[in-house]
């Protein structure tokens, strides 16, 4: 059970790492938005497509 809380923990701190380097770097937002939604796209096509 120890692994699985450290490694929520682990996630949590990378979200909070990723919030603090998207607020340093705001100027470049509409960039890393538009290739996570590129890359949540594909992942949807994969997923439909059962891979």
């Amino acid at each position: 059970m120890g692994f699985w809380r450290e490694s929520a923990q682990q996630k949590a701190l990378e979200r909070k790492l990723l919030d603090l380097w998207l607020i340093n770097h705001c100027k470049h937002s509409v960039l890393i938005v538009s290739m996570w939604e590129q890359e949540l796209r594909k992942a949807a096509v994969e997923i439909q497509n059962g891979l």
